[in-house]
């Protein structure tokens, strides 16, 4: 019952979204007319309200609006607004994924901070590279910086930065005192609630939800989340949104129930992509590799997994990058920090000789009478320079050390950057021999595929649309002229790049040798009679050891006396188009290899008219992702594609399906081969 509640709830979260993205939208489009009323030397302020509200929304935003208040507060001298300005950045930087950017910025508004006294923002700047080192995992540092801006919000009495240093405290402690946790963040949610603060409060109630997962609660877990969703902003905390779906997706997966868990998947990606956030996506993509290995569906989890490799390789860059920024703005904070601490030991001694010279020239006015007590006093005076002189060698011989300490590490850190350079060239080398040997098979591939001449001779009116993902193919197109018939065909192979080629290659030989060999034109009777070679060639057989490479592949056979077509395929189907209306010629659902249920394939007759087109194709057309949400283009949309191309030329059809693929994908890399072979009746 209680899960049917939290069920019930998410319902809600869309109609509640709509509210408070209109409430947002609202606050930055005020803040825009604010700044046409704002004399110059105060625009800087504002620029940094349209920041603060974007940077979980949109951060590239956030970076044109941050930069144009960092070059107004420096032209005006508002080091406030200019150390503001900075964080902010950092924020947005990190938002990005680009931690060494973010660091950086975080580092410069620090010393922007402490140059001017505002201790305001120095507590801040503390919180931002507290928050930085959370996202390495190194609790320890943050804990550190945090520690040191909760002393600074209660040196100012600055309860709202309090309540923000114990939430991110309490962040801190999640892996390893989950009751301490748990205090600082509800300490945190009580400030927030009081102050009607409900951004604040969202942010709360995830990381509480967060402290409830990691102690096995997810029921707990789940209301929590669910709290969050009811009042996030989700036009403008859309990153901690991604986070929060990814989150609940794990644990409705967790939990079995699969249809939550992949739509909260799915919403995350959605959002993630929206915000460009490297790790959000690469959770996403997990998730849904999870969910599709779940569902047995390995060839999605596959594809999927092949997303999850790219963003885990810009993460890692990422990260690297961030450690070696963290370790310099370590090795900065030390020098600085021994440039003050010496400098507070000259001043230190500059004091008490300053004391010593009044003691001396009051001793100077004493009369020989007293000649004895003066004496005493230089002895004393001598014993005590021989003492501070001994101190000054040994922090003398102190600092030596930290700075070789210092050059070590310097040191190691351009060694580790040499040898990850000499990795890549070395990957780089290996990556132009390997290609130097697709590009041979390539040649030979396209050797054995049918020349384009051959086709427009025996089809004149036909078009052919090949596309290979990995410069060989998995996919391939055949055709032939026996007698009074026309055989042609496209089949997709299992897998693509070399894998699929070499499957492919054979797929073509055997092809030749039962049609031109064996001169076999039924177009069932073809595909019945490769899968038999198939098996023999692959030597399949019903063992669990046994493998199951195959293929897909849809046949037509034209007979010129008759002007009649038979069909048959593999799983794929095939699209006939007459007067303006396209008709799907359905496969028999069996692949072209060994299958648990086989049965033979059926074929289909169809009488021809003049300005009938047929189109045969491999399922890397509409299975390819595009689009704004990153979705793949479905069956669906492929046909509705042909049927507004029917009245073009086939040449100008193939130029058009191409350009519409192209627009589609986008940024988005080509997921499969894709094949389309088209011939119009004459």
């Amino acid at each position: 019952m209680r899960l049917r509640t939290i069920l019930f709830s998410l319902f809600l979260v869309s109609a509640l979204s709509v509210c408070y993205g209109q409430q947002g939208y609202f606050q930055i489009d005020s803040l825009k007319k604010v700044l046409t009323k704002t004399s110059e030397d105060k625009k800087a302020a504002v620029y940094n309200q349209i920041v603060w509200k974007l940077r979980n929304s949109n951060p590239t935003e956030a970076l044109k609006y941050g930069r144009l208040a960092l070059k107004n507060a420096e032209k005006h001298q508002k080091y406030e607004e200019l150390a503001r300005a900075y964080s902010y950045l950092g924020v947005a930087y990190r938002n990005l994924g680009d931690f060494k950017s973010s660091m950086e910025y975080y580092r410069i508004g620090l010393e922007v901070a402490k140059s001017h006294n505002l201790r305001q923002q120095i507590g801040y700047a503390n919180v931002n590279i507290g928050n930085a080192y959370l996202y390495e995992d190194n609790f320890k540092s943050a804990q550190n910086y945090l520690e040191t801006a909760l002393d600074i919000a209660k040196e100012l009495g600055d309860e709202r930065m309090i309540a923000y240093c114990e939430l991110n405290l309490g962040r801190s402690l999640i892996k390893s005192n989950l009751l301490q946790a748990q205090n600082l963040i509800e300490k945190a949610l009580i400030y927030r609630i009081n102050t009607n603060d409900i951004s604040g409060q969202a942010v709360c109630y995830k990381y509480l939800a967060d402290v409830y997962h990691e102690n096995g609660d997810d029921r707990k877990a789940l209301e929590q989340y669910q709290k969050s969703f009811n009042i996030i902003d989700k036009q403008f905390d859309k990153d901690l949104l991604s986070d929060m779906h990814n989150k609940v997706s794990d644990i409705y997966l967790s939990l079995g129930n699969i249809e939550q868990a992949e739509m909260n998947a799915q919403q995350a990606l959605e959002i993630s992509l929206q915000t460009k956030n490297p790790a959000r996506i690469r959770h996403a993509y997990q998730a849904h590799v999870n969910i599709f290995r779940r569902q047995g569906k390995l060839e999605k989890a596959l594809e999927y997994f092949e997303y999850v490799k790219q963003y885990n390789d810009t993460l890692h860059a990422n990260q690297l990058d961030d450690k070696i920024s963290t370790a310099m703005f370590d090795i900065e904070n030390q020098k600085q920090q021994l440039k003050i601490d010496s400098a507070n030991r000259a001043a230190k001694l500059m004091e008490q000789g300053k004391k010593q010279e009044r003691v001396l020239n009051y001793a100077l006015l004493f009369t020989l009478l007293i000649g004895i007590v003066f004496l005493l006093i230089i002895l004393k005076i001598s014993r005590r320079r021989k003492e501070t002189n001994q101190i000054l060698q040994e922090q003398k011989h102190e600092i030596e050390i930290i700075n070789t300490d210092l050059q070590s590490k310097n040191e190691e850190i351009y060694a580790q950057r040499d040898e990850i350079e000499s990795q890549r060239d070395a990957i780089e080398r290996q990556q132009i021999k390997i290609t130097d040997s697709i590009l041979a098979a390539q040649r030979i591939q396209q050797a054995a595929l049918p020349p384009l001449s051959y086709i427009d001779e025996i089809l004149p009116n036909n078009f052919v649309l090949f596309m290979p993902r990995d410069i060989v193919s998995g996919d391939f197109y055949w055709a032939r002229k026996i007698d009074h018939k026309i055989i042609f065909t496209v089949a997709d192979c299992t897998g693509h790049g070399i894998p699929g080629a070499f499957v492919s290659m054979l797929g073509m030989s055997l092809i030749n040798e039962i049609i031109v060999n064996q001169n076999i034109t039924d177009a069932a009777e073809i595909l019945n009679k490769l899968r038999e070679q198939i098996k023999i060639q692959l030597r399949q057989t019903r063992d669990r050891d046994s493998q199951d490479d195959g293929m897909d592949m849809s046949v037509c056979v034209i007979d010129t006396l008759t002007n009649t077509m038979e069909f048959s395929g593999a799983n794929n189907p095939a699209y006939i188009v007459r007067n303006g209306k396209l008709e799907i010629l359905n496969p028999t659902l069996n692949p072209i290899g060994i299958y648990f249920r086989e049965r033979p394939f059926e074929k289909t007759v169809k009488e021809l008219q003049k300005g009938d087109t047929i189109y045969l194709f491999s399922d890397g057309y509409a299975d390819q992702f595009g689009g704004n949400y990153g979705r793949r283009l479905m069956s669906q949309n492929m046909r509705k594609l042909i049927l507004k191309v029917q009245k073009l030329p086939l040449n100008i059809q193939k130029n058009t399906l191409e350009q519409k693929l192209n627009a589609w994908r986008g940024h988005f890399r080509q997921v499969d081969d894709i094949s389309i072979f088209a011939v119009r009746i004459e």
